[in-house]
């Protein structure tokens, strides 16, 4: 179940990061369209920081629900019921 979790995340990144790739290649022609001189199109950044929150926020919740069902399969496994900070201690043994 890790492996798949790890390999869904790894495919995951990648298809995230040709996404902004793509994207940023689109914002990047649209600025160079721009006549010498002329400012950027009120709203441009905001988009972009937006979108960027919104990735942020999406990658964060990702890994909240991993954290979430490796402490869930750990224990299921081994049948530890204590918290989550002392699966931490587990780990770093």
């Amino acid at each position: 179940m890790e492996t798949e979790v790890a390999r869904w995340l790894a495919e995951y990144k990648c298809e995230r990061a040709e996404q902004e790739q793509a994207g940023e290649h689109k914002n990047k022609a649209k600025l160079h369209q721009n006549k010498p001189g002329e400012t950027i199109p009120p709203g441009v950044l905001t988009l972009l920081l937006k979108r960027h929150q919104d990735l942020d926020d999406e990658l964060k919740s990702c890994l909240q629900e991993l954290e979430k069902r490796l402490y869930v399969s750990l224990t299921i496994l081994f049948g530890y019921s204590g918290g989550s900070s002392d699966m931490l201690l587990l780990f770093s043994l």
